[in-house]
């Protein structure tokens, strides 16, 4: 008798190998059809494409920055996330825009890709990370790009596979997404929820009364602030501080500038004599950092000249930031208040205080120069807007030289035209003259071994023929400077020449002797050659080391020019703290070590304070003018 069977009655289990061969029997084309037309399943992959992306472009972007795991981790949980959530933003803002998942995903890719490609490459040559100034600037970054060597090293090369298989993921999205039969766009309430989410995290991570990231954490040491917040979240404090360039001093009162006490100048200074002033392209003395012994000297001539003072002059950056030391040179400002700032970009400087208005005020024929195209960091408006009667830049230079294969213009010819624009200058009025060189710009990798002309003893390794190249230059300029004094020695009218880098080269660092501390480091990578001559006695004095922003006023009151009251304080306050460093600490006449807004304060606290306070008023449309005209 046969057994009906039960119609619930459990079907009898299939093996396995009846699975196997049903998953066989179906295509990829096959399965991401399925998985296109389950709303569950594509909102998982949406999300974790969207997750993986983020993840992607900050693990890029960290690691351009020179971020391992280890500095990875020092960010800690809170700042992991904000940077993502930060990254989650600009994917909103994509798809806001654009109202695919995939598109959106993609253009956060290949946007974060490139700018950490980018970003390597400028914390290589340039010293200091890929900010929004930078962007700004970005004709300028083109200008010079052609004298570097790129090479694909292994951080590139993680850069661009991640970038790919993230681009390769957005794409498979993209397959899916034509085939899904849900709808294709978000509606205008998912928009104005993304926006509300994107608004929150922003509000809360940097812009509330008590943000994640603190508002204010640059200083001209980036790697502890990007290391410390992530690279995303000190992008978005470099996009503010363009909008909001000049710190106010804590404690300024602009009722305490209004009484601020002018002392009468005893002994008034009222000489006129014919003023230059040169800042040398990367004139750095790699002596001060490593032991450097070589076949030829490359400071013969200066070190060896009859009155001549040498120095050193502490600039603002390490490895890059020509305009931030023209800036502190031209106007004795300390760029302490606008950390990060390309000034002649960002600020207004239209009327400003500065040695050129100084000496136009005092009747003198001023000249700009600089031996490149008056675009680059905006130095033509900048320049006019200081007050140049005349300024000259590469179309003006006549007969530049070149040496082998560098494509800068050398300082000798850079002098000769100098020298032209002197003899061609209006009778009968005393002359001051600026000029900024560009000779040992680098990189130092351009010309054949063969063309050097200096030599180290010691193996640097990959750096020894960069070395090389640079102590080259390095000693062209020492004979291009002895040739432009030899001419001013045999001028009537008495002439001062004063000469100052503006950075070390960007390896310096790579090669600097164990034995100095870091605090050492930081100090002697921004320690520039500082060199005064003159046609007339300038007598037997040491300049030491001081700050950029006291060498024009140190410059005048040696050559006997009227100052101003700005300037005779400085000068005061100089004989006791001659280095106010643009990175968080200055130094006093000892060598002594402070902390700006210690709490626990130091002897000279209130004399850095009140120049912090007349700086600051000085970079302000309403200001107490007295205080920085010539007496």
């Amino acid at each position: 008798m046969s057994r009906k069977t039960n119609k619930h009655t459990k079907k009898k289990k299939q093996p396995k190998s009846v699975y196997k061969k049903q998953m066989k029997s179906k295509t990829l084309k096959e399965m991401l059809k399925d998985l296109s037309e389950s709303p569950k399943a594509l909102l998982k992959l949406n999300i974790s494409m969207i997750i993986i992306t983020i993840i992607g472009c900050f693990i890029m972007l960290e690691y351009s920055s020179g971020s391992s795991l280890a500095h990875v981790s020092d960010l800690g949980v809170k700042y992991i996330l904000l940077n993502g959530l930060t990254l989650g933003v600009l994917w909103a803002a994509f798809m806001v825009i654009f109202y695919r998942t995939w598109f959106s995903c993609l253009l956060c890719t290949l946007l974060c890709g490139i700018v950490a490609v980018i970003n390597y490459y400028i914390i290589m040559y340039h010293g200091s990370p890929l900010g929004f100034m930078m962007i700004k600037n970005f004709t300028t970054a083109m200008g010079v790009v052609s004298s570097y060597s790129f090479s694909i090293d292994k951080i590139v090369a993680v850069i661009v596979t991640i970038m790919i298989l993230l681009s390769a993921m957005s794409f498979v999205g993209c397959y899916i997404t034509k085939k899904c039969t849900l709808p294709k766009s978000i509606g205008l309430k998912k928009r104005l929820l993304l926006v509300t989410i994107s608004v929150l995290v922003m509000y809360i991570g940097y812009f509330g009364e008590n943000p994640i990231k603190p508002k204010k954490t640059f200083n001209w040491l980036w790697k502890p602030g990007y290391h410390k917040y992530g690279y995303v979240a000190c992008t978005v404090e470099s996009i503010v501080n363009s909008f909001n360039i000049v710190n106010e001093p804590e404690g300024y009162n602009k009722d305490d500038i209004m009484t601020f006490e002018i002392k009468e100048q005893k002994d008034k200074e009222t000489e006129t004599p014919d003023i230059i002033l040169i800042m040398n392209e990367t004139f750095y003395d790699l002596r001060q950092v490593a032991d450097i012994e070589t076949d030829v000297p490359f400071l013969e001539n200066i070190e060896n000249m009859e009155n001549v003072l040498y120095g050193y002059s502490v600039v603002p950056g390490a490895g890059g930031g020509t305009n931030s030391s023209e800036y502190e040179f031209l106007t004795s400002n300390s760029l302490r208040l606008m950390p990060g700032v390309s000034p002649f970009i960002v600020m207004d400087i239209f009327g400003a205080n500065s040695i050129v208005k100084h000496m136009n005020e005092l009747g003198y024929h001023t000249v700009g120069g600089h031996i490149a195209p008056a675009q680059n960091y905006a130095r033509g408006q900048g320049y006019t807007a200081l007050g140049f009667k005349e300024t000259h830049f590469s179309n003006d230079f006549l007969d530049i030289e070149y040496y082998n294969k560098r494509i800068y213009g050398t300082d000798e010819s850079a002098y000769k035209n100098l020298i032209r624009w002197y003899e061609e200058s209006p009778d009968g009025v005393p002359h001051f003259q600026y000029l900024l060189t560009i000779q040992n710009h680098g990189s130092w990798s351009v010309n054949d071994s063969e063309y050097d002309t200096v030599h180290v003893q010691k193996d640097f390794g990959e750096y020894t023929e960069p070395i090389n190249e640079f102590l080259t230059g390095i000693r062209m300029s020492d004979i291009a400077f002895k040739e432009l004094t030899d001419y001013f020695a045999q001028q009537e009218r008495p002439v001062i020449v004063c000469m100052v880098g503006d950075h070390s080269p960007n390896f310096t660092d790579k090669i600097v002797d164990e034995k100095y501390t870091e605090q050492e480091k930081e100090l002697l990578l921004r320690k520039v050659p500082l060199v005064i001559w003159a046609n007339f006695d300038l007598g037997d004095q040491d300049l030491g080391t001081m700050s950029l922003n006291y060498v024009v006023p140190t410059l005048l009151h040696m050559a006997g020019v009227t100052l101003s009251p700005y300037y005779s304080y400085m000068l005061e306050m100089k004989e006791s703290v001659p280095i106010l460093s643009s990175y968080g600490v200055y130094y006093d006449k000892d060598g002594n070590i402070y902390r700006y807004n210690d709490d626990e304060g130091s002897a000279y606290e209130s004399l850095v304070d009140n120049y912090f306070y007349l700086e600051y008023n000085n970079l302000q449309q309403l200001r107490r003018q007295e205080l920085f005209e010539p007496w």
